[in-house]
């Protein structure tokens, strides 16, 4: 519909809006006309609105169908007809999803065959009695807020299908494929009905319309969904009792772990656990080392801690003013006279009064400053720690019930907050790590180490690798035109050798030929060439090379 929009954050955008997805469907309200490139224009004015707000999901979500109300009287007041929209516009932030709407429109939303409503009751007269956008005054806006996860579905919808059947809609909101769940939708829609529907995939879920438009003499990689957002980086080892993760799977049924390699796989994460626990207790004993999730947090860390040092040195040396100032009115001022009074000047001793509370002041203000964040960090481990056991005992040691997903998303989210204020925390290792583990599991995600076999020039370019029976492996820098050849190990992880000399390079001569600007790298089973399986490389003069 013209009203629909699906919106990721802009590049340019506040850091509390990074990372949102934000939905919105805008109708006509009763006697309301005007054409569709006026509903067009409202949905992205709502979504600039709502990504151009600052702090909370609720009140961007109010700050987006206010602007929306504001540009219906605008065109109310150029016309002077009558404009009233109806809108509903949800906003995706990790596992939680908050929905806000005006007038005669709803949502729905599939989780594992339970279907939950926004009113709750959407056939109860006074829960779908909220007024349209657009008229005089501030809008009435209600509000709500869930928990979803993977493999859910959401509907918005007008009162074209206030009516439906809930049994339609769910079968319809439980297609796996949204084009089908459309057609079950158009069964039971009114003559004049918009509608949303949203499919909530794992980050790198194929498009089944893309893979079916793609064809067979050529097939194509699979699409990733445009809203997925990036996998997290492998930052923590899989601790002892939790389970693996699976290699990935292009099917979506629960998982089939081996006892066995189940077995295996738990005693090699557990020494890899522990490895790293024990290197990380030796680098917080000579603090040689900072751990961060990313730049930002690590300088707001960093930040915190000088401003903390600063204070304790302030402190320190307003204390040592103050001992100093005492031993100096000891030995200067006066001692008191034949009758017992002290012949301290009046000025002085005004001063004196002032001076000792506001040293005080300052004293207490700053040690509870410099204890903030150890308070904080506690808050936040408590917190995580609660929802880590809550999530473990509810798992029960397996990732076959997908619906606890936004369990564990929450009880890692706390743990990356506890992380801004202090990163090398062995239990707050320990639960990042369990929860890690669990939403690889879930995601049928299969993280692996990464080792660093060799080093190019400086402002590479990288075409390839090209591996050869697990043996030879040929990597073309574009940027410099040069190819260089390796060898790989017995073990497939480490290099015999590194040959820093290209064995193909711009500028050098192979036979009466001189190399030019090489631009690809393949390897050639046969055909074409003298000699079969070669590596060949092309350059912009039309020449092939092979070695």
């Amino acid at each position: 519909p013209p009203g629909a929009l699906a919106d990721a954050a802009p590049k340019k955008t506040s850091r509390a809006r990074e990372g949102d997805r934000f939905f919105v469907l805008i109708t006509p309200a009763d006697g309301t006309h005007a054409p569709a490139s006026f509903y067009e224009e409202v949905a992205r004015v709502a979504a600039g609105a709502y990504f151009g707000s600052s702090g909370g999901v609720t009140g961007g979500l109010r700050e987006a169908l206010i602007a929306v109300g504001e540009r219906a009287q605008a065109l109310e007041a150029q016309s002077g007809q009558p404009q009233r929209l109806n809108a509903i516009a949800a906003a995706l932030r990790g596992p939680e999803l908050y929905t806000a709407r005006s007038g005669h429109v709803f949502g729905a939303l599939w989780q594992e065959g339970r279907l939950t409503f926004f009113p709750t009751d959407r056939h109860d007269p006074l829960s779908m009695a909220v007024p349209p956008l657009g008229a005089p005054g501030s809008p009435d806006i209600d509000l709500s807020h869930t928990i979803v996860g993977a493999n859910q579905t959401l509907l918005l919808a007008d009162e074209g299908l206030l009516d439906a059947d809930d049994d339609v809609l769910r079968e319809a909101l439980a297609s796996r494929e949204v084009r089908a769940g459309l057609d079950q939708l158009k069964t039971c829609a009114g003559v004049q009905t918009s509608a949303t529907l949203i499919r909530l995939v794992p980050p790198g879920t194929p498009d089944p319309d893309r893979l079916a438009a793609a064809s067979p003499a050529a097939p194509s990689k699979p699409a990733v969904a445009p809203d997925a957002p990036a996998l997290p980086a492998d930052r923590f080892a899989r601790p002892v009792g939790s389970p693996p993760a699976e290699p990935p799977s292009t099917g979506m049924g629960p998982l089939n772990i081996d006892p066995s390699a189940l077995g295996a796989a738990v005693a090699e994460r557990a020494k890899t656990a522990l490895d790293r626990a024990s290197e990380t207790a030796s680098k917080v004993a000579d603090a040689s080392r900072e751990h961060a999730p990313n730049v930002l947090e690590s300088a707001s860390v960093t930040g915190r801690r000088t401003l903390r040092g600063s204070l304790r040195g302030v402190l320190t040396g307003l204390l040592a003013v103050t001992r100093g100032v005492q031993r100096g009115f000891e030995t200067v001022l006066p001692g008191p006279d034949e009758d017992g009074k002290q012949r301290i000047p009046t000025n002085l001793a005004v001063s004196m009064a002032i001076l000792i509370p506001v040293v005080i002041v300052i004293v207490v203000v700053g040690l509870s400053l410099s204890e903030r964040g150890r308070t904080d960090f506690i808050a936040y481990l408590n917190r995580a720690e609660a929802a880590h056991q809550a999530a473990l005992a509810a798992s029960g040691g397996s990732c076959e019930d997908k619906s606890l997903r936004p369990q564990w998303q929450e009880v890692l989210d706390l743990a990356n907050e506890a992380a801004k204020f202090r990163q090398d925390d062995l239990t707050l290792l320990q639960i990042q790590a369990d929860a890690q583990n669990y939403l690889d599991c879930f995601d049928d995600v299969q993280r692996h180490n990464v080792t660093l076999m060799r080093t190019f020039p400086e402002g590479a370019e990288l075409h390839g690798p090209i591996v050869h029976l697990g043996v030879d492996v040929y990597t073309l820098d574009v940027a410099h035109s040069a190819l260089y050849h390796d060898t790989l190990d017995d073990g497939g992880d480490a290099l015999l050798g590194v040959e820093e000399t290209p064995v193909l390079q711009r500028g050098s001569a192979v036979g009466s030929f001189v190399v030019g600007d090489l631009f690809d790298v393949e390897w050639l089973r046969s055909g074409g060439t003298v000699h079969d399986n070669v590596a060949i490389a092309l350059d912009t003069d039309g020449i092939l090379f092979t070695y």
